[in-house]
């Protein structure tokens, strides 16, 4: 009777190993692998983006900043359609590392200089040769406007160098620009106002005015002093 309860106790024993291993057994088969286990058959499974700190640009703008492509979701249905091939999304890790700089790039025109984005968190799945490309990205502090500007070539202000019958229009205009100190510079919203300004002085009669635009940024404490220069030309 002792002998048939200590079979039937290893016999449980054994059978919960067994449910243990079957149920572990799977997930170190598909856990991440290292990177350098892709080859030139792995595929691109998703693109994700992880936010260490703050997320100030949204992920559906980064990835129009990169090459690096996954499915879409026309891709997925296609899977379902008979004769029809989806598109197969390749995994070139060169092409990766020239995505990070062009992301590097992009926030710094944003306004973060020092913007740290790399791809650790990536999952590569050798089972079905597949990638899950993760960016990890740390924003860091925003480069902020510090002081902004309007001169002439002489760097006397542009309100003194206009006809008087433009200056109050120009007050008016200059005041109301978005361009405000204490908000995050970024090269983009530099170029517009430019753009703004040389289209308000062609609208008043200086056809061949000319407007440039510099920024001095000290990268210490992150601000930066920003100058048009504005060359009138004669009124047409």
């Amino acid at each position: 009777m002792m002998e048939s309860r200590r079979i039937r106790k290893a016999s449980a024993m054994w059978w919960t190993i067994a449910a243990l291993v079957a149920l572990f057994v799977p997930v170190a088969t598909h856990a991440q692998a290292p990177l350098f286990y892709a080859n030139d058959g792995t595929l691109v499974r998703k693109i994700s983006f992880k936010y260490v700190d703050q997320r100030t640009l949204e992920a559906d703008e980064l990835k129009q900043k990169i090459v690096t492509t996954s499915p879409t979701t026309v891709d997925r249905i296609k899977r379902y359609i008979p004769f029809v091939s989806p598109t197969r999304h390749r995994f070139d890790p060169v092409v990766l590392q020239k995505d990070v700089v062009r992301l590097r790039r992009h926030y710094r025109e944003h306004g973060f200089l020092f913007a740290e984005v790399d791809y650790p968190a990536s999952q590569l799945d050798t089972t079905h040769n597949t990638i899950h490309v993760i960016f990890s990205i740390v924003e860091g502090p925003p480069l902020i406007l510090q002081d902004f500007g309007f001169y002439d070539s002489d760097g006397n202000y542009t309100l003194d160098a206009l006809p008087t019958r433009l200056q109050r229009d120009w007050v008016r205009f200059r005041d109301q620009l978005s361009l405000q100190v204490g908000q995050r510079y970024t090269d983009a919203e530099r170029i517009r106002i430019q753009d703004q300004v040389l289209n308000w002085m062609k609208e008043r009669g200086f056809a061949f005015a000319r407007v440039t635009a510099s920024a001095r940024v000290d990268s210490v404490f992150s601000t930066a002093d920003v100058q048009y220069v504005i060359e009138p030309g004669p009124v047409t």
